[in-house]
């Protein structure tokens, strides 16, 4: 985690998966999406329309839901330290733009492959394939309860749908498109690009597409005959099933088991890509969607900062309980501080002059003191060969090497 001073980034990609967003999104930031998206529905259908007696209540409600999908959403980064820095959210964006965009990285396991950081971090920290099911039966029962209520209530009304205006609807609406989730198209399109899939990021776009049109081809007739309601019953069914199928394909790849071959490998290649294009479009909404939430409070740091010189920051109080100094006395603090670099400087320097100097007067010294072992044990060397005549025959052989050893050794002594 580092000091509690330090600024965390808001996506890791050279940083071994330590951004913000890394840690937080499977635990807040989807479900605060979720939460969000949920509520503007709600909104678009009507629902601030009760009665007056009831309306202190339904604004209750509101902030509260309001607050929960702050908080959710934002609040590991209202209280990361500079987080509306302005330069070091430039660097937030370009982390963004390479987690999701960045070129795959070479991995060699049993099998080489190419993985891009977006998939590196989803497979490891999100997906752990071979791992095993880990879902709860509370889990389970909550997704069958809740399937089962959009389901009942959508078939409801496509059944009056057929009885009010029977001509048309039984034509163009039927119960079976307005209840299949959108995934014929997606699927269709994963299973063409999986021989050679392009960037994950276009697939996913690509995706988005099929599945947006595919839910509006089901959905479009009851929004031109005005029946929104249960047109936004049936996108929030199609989403559930979508998501619902989404977790099935996840679970089966934790499951524990020998690796595919032959014709189940190249289907697992295909669920793979369709799955994964889906999960890094949920990921690239939401990771985008903080961001424009975060840019507001940027903005106005550069605009204080930059306009009207004021470097007292109200994310600093939050965090520091510290407003920051004024800008005369911010300047005051950075010359005495630029001062006391250059004195600390100049000290060093100082002190790396002297010791240098000391050290070339050693090495100097050392340097006579050889010279002075060498000239001597060359003048032993020549007053002992001028005496051969005087020694033996094996004695005049044998005394120059011990002379050369006596001048080695006293060489060497100096030098010590």
């Amino acid at each position: 985690r580092g000091l509690p001073t330090e600024r965390r980034f808001f996506i890791g990609v050279k940083k071994e998966g330590k951004g913000l967003y890394n840690d937080y999104a499977p635990y807040a930031f989807y479900d605060g999406a979720e939460l969000l998206a949920a509520t503007i529905l709600a909104l678009l259908v009507g629902g601030l329309q009760v009665d007056s007696a009831l309306r202190h209540l339904l604004a209750w409600w509101g902030l509260v839901v309001s607050v929960t999908v702050i908080s959710w959403l934002f609040a590991p980064f209202i209280f990361n330290p500079y987080q509306f820095s302005g330069n070091k959210f430039l660097c937030d964006l370009r982390d963004w733009a390479d987690f999701f965009c960045g070129p795959a990285s070479t991995t060699t396991t049993a099998s080489t492959t190419r993985t891009q950081p977006w998939q590196e971090w989803y497979q490891k920290t999100l997906l752990k394939p071979g791992k095993g099911i880990r879902s709860s039966p509370c889990a389970v029962l909550s997704w069958v309860i809740f399937l089962a209520a959009w389901y009942t209530v959508l078939i409801d009304k496509t059944n009056l749908l057929k009885v009010v205006v029977s001509d048309v609807a039984s034509s163009i609406v039927s119960q079976e498109i307005v209840v299949l989730p959108p995934v014929f198209l997606s699927g269709f399109l994963c299973i063409v690009l999986a021989c050679r899939p392009p960037r994950l990021i276009f697939v996913s776009f690509a995706v988005a597409a099929c599945d947006g049109v595919e839910a509006a081809a089901a959905l479009g007739h009851l929004v031109y005959i005005g029946w929104t309601k249960t047109a936004v019953a049936g996108l929030v069914c199609k989403y559930s099933m979508l998501s619902m199928l989404l977790v099935l394909c996840e679970s089966g790849f934790r499951l524990r088991g020998p690796e595919p071959t032959g014709c189940r490998k190249l289907l697992v290649s295909r669920l793979e890509l369709w799955l994964h294009a889906h999960r890094m479009l949920r990921d690239v909404i939401v990771s985008a969607l903080i961001l424009v939430g975060l840019a507001p409070g940027v903005l106005l740091g550069l605009v204080s900062s930059r306009c009207f010189n004021c470097r007292c920051s109200l994310h600093n109080m939050l965090v520091y309980r510290d407003p920051g100094h004024p800008s005369h006395i911010a300047d005051e603090i950075d010359a005495a501080e630029r001062q006391r670099t250059e004195d600390t400087l100049a000290s060093s320097t100082q002190e790396g002059g002297s010791l240098q100097r000391g050290m070339n007067a050693q090495l100097a010294q050392v340097e006579v003191e050889q010279g002075r072992s060498a000239g001597q044990a060359v003048n032993s060397e020549q007053q002992v060969v001028r005496q051969p005549e005087a020694m033996g025959d094996d004695e005049a052989t044998v005394t120059p090497v011990g002379v050369r050893a006596m001048a080695l050794a006293a060489t060497l002594g100096g030098s010590t």
